[in-house]
């Protein structure tokens, strides 16, 4: 709800918040989700809500990368208290 207007790389295409996304039934999407550039170099530490509206199950993970040494992390999603 904070978001709107922001513009995020989604797939290397600026979009702006909030964005719908539809993933059909049955397939498999990876999707590289990255801050807007700003016109600088790698920028501060981003940080953003992204919301899923569900009509079916859907696994998630996302993989975060150090700047500094270039490893990535594998994070999994958190449910929000009283969603």
């Amino acid at each position: 709800p904070d978001e709107l207007g922001r513009a995020v790389l989604l797939e290397g295409e600026t979009v702006f918040l909030p964005h719908r996304l539809e993933i059909a039934a049955g397939s498999w999407r990876q999707l590289r989700l990255a801050p807007a550039p700003d016109g600088g170099d790698c920028g501060g530490v981003e940080s953003f809500l992204l919301r899923l509206e569900l009509s079916a199950p859907l696994a998630v993970y996302a993989s975060v990368i150090d700047r500094a040494s270039g490893d990535p992390r594998t994070v999994a999603p958190v449910r929000l208290d009283g969603e």
